[in-house]
Formats: structure tokens, C-alpha cells, sequence
């Protein structure tokens, strides 16, 4: 996680892993700011916007998550921490999508945009690689 926020200049980095059975998004490793608040805390199957990426299967740069409508305002206020901008990969293993991993915050107040997507999935498959 540590090294994702390196490369990514990010806050936080984590992954949601989905129940296989449910689908609800469990977050198992978290790095950086409110990393205690997030470690285990659970989202619905296809809540949010980590939860509709894994849904979709398609990776997201998101330049404002309060300005998107499938950001989990709840969630982050149970949390205690409002992300600004995020890159969601899905984890894909064995040819379904297995959980996330969620890039937040560029720590110069920059947002995440499409540009940075290539490099963000190929950090998705190293890290489910890793998983495995």
C-alpha cells in the first residue's frame, strides 16, 4: 500500500476485497491517512463508487468524488474523511472481478484524471498478483 501511494503521490491507497457469496466490499489492507478508520469496514455490493467499479469491472479516474452521484457521502462521514479525487482499478483474477483498489488524494491538491489510468491498472495486477 505503501508503495502505491509513492508512485501514486496519494493520501491513501487501499483494497476492498468482495464476499464471493454477497459481494459486499470489505476494505483488508489500508495505508495512510484514516487507515484505521477504513481497515474492515464494509460496503454494500455495488454501493459507491469502488463498489460500482467492481460491479462494472472497469477502471475509473474520478476528478471530484462529491461532485459524482455515486459517491458514498455516508460512508466517508462515518469515516470521518471526505476523499477530493480517486482512481479506482478493479482486481480481476481468473476472469472475475475479485475487489479494488482505490487511489486517493494526490498529495500536491491535484486531481486524478484519465492519463493516470494506465499506470493504475497495471499497479491493479501487480496487486492482484500478489493477492493470489
Amino acid at each position: 500500500m505503501r508503495t502505491a501511494a509513492a508512485v501514486f503521490e496519494a493520501a491513501s491507497v487501499s483494497i476492498a476485497l468482495a464476499d464471493p457469496d454477497t459481494g459486499e466490499l470489505r476494505y483488508v489492507a489500508v495505508w495512510g491517512a484514516v487507515a484505521e478508520e477504513v481497515l474492515d469496514v464494509r460496503v454494500p455490493a455495488g454501493h459507491g463508487i469502488v463498489g460500482s467499479a467492481v460491479a462494472s469491472g472497469v477502471p475509473e479516474a474520478v476528478p471530484s468524488c462529491v461532485n459524482d452521484p455515486r459517491f458514498a457521502k455516508k460512508v466517508a462521514g462515518e469515516i470521518g474523511y471526505m476523499p477530493l479525487t480517486m482512481l479506482v482499478v478493479p482486481l480481476q483474477r481468473e476472469g472475475r472481478c475479485v475487489g479494488a483498489l482505490q487511489i486517493v488524494d494526490r498529495r500536491d491538491g491535484g486531481v486524478y484524471g484519465v492519463g493516470d489510468l494506465p499506470r493504475a491498472v497495471l499497479f491493479g495486477e501487480l496487486t492482484a498478483a500478489a493477492l493470489e
